[in-house]
């Protein structure tokens, strides 16, 4: 739940910052955390192989103290001047009615992280049948992480040649046949392959998710609309980790892959129809 409900969270921040003229790159700070996470997960899986089960929530408390530490003692972004105009505060109805397209996208987004997090979660017992274990699910989580990187440090420049709509939409085409992948993987490797997918996949649904509504929102329905952006990865995971877990017990893990893979599939098409409405 923290872990979820922090990644929407460090969006808010980052974006706050910048409008209150602190020179923050989301792209780097993205780039940074997802360096740490590659460091940690891998750590996490070994320790995991020595200790037990127990070390991931021991690992899991000790990251949120050390998050909570980090936050306390973060400056206000109020410390600069704030903007001239404040955002209205608006429902989801007002900004569908408005901005049709910018609402679609979402529903859009929900169903793609809803691929990632049920895959994500479930990602053991995908490696288990190809005969992983704890140790590799933390480098194929690594691996993912540092695949990341690149396109999280150059998002601004990669803005510039396509824009955000078109590189979501790319993201989505990415998380479906990076399913495709775990569906039909008969060893380790090529789920550690799967994982270099992530570089056209949840590495620029994360890079250019926040600069859509910015591009597309008028200065007075900004704060709302980010605030929708984000929660699409909570409303995703949850979504992806209930129906995951109801299909995976019911019905096995193939069934549960395919799910997903449904989730990318769909989301792609929900996607490829908002550009049409622009």
């Amino acid at each position: 739940i923290f872990g979820n409900g922090m990644m929407p969270f460090t969006v808010i921040i980052c974006f706050e910052y910048r409008s209150n003229g602190f020179p923050v790159d989301y792209g780097k700070t993205r780039a940074g955390g997802s360096l740490f996470y590659a460091i940690a997960v891998y750590l996490i899986g070994v320790m995991t192989e020595k200790g037990g089960p127990i070390m991931v929530p021991i690992s899991g408390i000790a990251l949120c103290i050390a998050d909570w530490i980090v936050l306390m003692t973060m400056k206000s972004s109020r410390h600069q001047q704030a903007p001239e105009k404040a955002d209205k505060k608006v429902g989801v109805n007002e900004i569908r009615r408005r901005y049709p397209a910018f609402f679609l996208m979402t529903l859009g987004l929900v169903l793609l992280f809803a691929f990632h997090n049920g895959t994500n979660t479930y990602l053991l017992p995908i490696l288990e049948r190809v005969g992983g274990d704890t140790r590799a699910l933390g480098t194929a989580f690594a691996i993912s992480a540092i695949t990341e990187i690149p396109v999280e440090i150059f998002i601004e420049k990669i803005l510039k040649k396509i824009s955000s709509d078109k590189l979501l939409l790319i993201s989505g085409f990415g998380f479906f046949f990076k399913g495709i992948m775990y569906l039909m993987a008969g060893n380790v490797a090529v789920i550690y392959l799967s994982q270099l997918l992530e570089i056209v996949s949840y590495a620029l649904y994360s890079g250019a998710a926040p600069y859509y509504a910015d591009e597309r929102i008028a200065p007075g329905y900004l704060s709302s609309a980010q605030a929708m952006m984000t929660s699409c990865t909570m409303v995703g995971a949850v979504l992806g980790n209930l129906t995951s877990g109801w299909i995976y017990d019911g019905f096995g893990l193939s069934s549960m892959i395919l799910l997903c893979i449904g989730y990318a599939a769909a989301g792609t098409v929900i996607i490829g129809a908002s550009l049409k409405m622009e």
